[in-house]
């Protein structure tokens, strides 16, 4: 965090397409929820996986 910016980043173990749009939508309904300070802040989000899966 720093200067107006918000990095959110969930890590996996076996990450699947069906994860990445999960955190999407999670990061737009539920992170303001839980942090309204970064109201202002421009938010970015990551997803990591050591295992990557393009089905699901």
């Amino acid at each position: 965090m720093g200067d107006g910016y918000v990095v959110v980043v969930e890590t996996k173990t076996s990450l699947k397409v069906k994860d990445v749009r999960k955190f999407v939508r999670k990061l737009k309904d539920k992170f303001l929820e839980f942090f309204p300070e970064f109201r202002t802040y421009r938010i970015y989000g990551a997803v990591v996986g050591i295992n990557l899966s393009g089905r699901g």
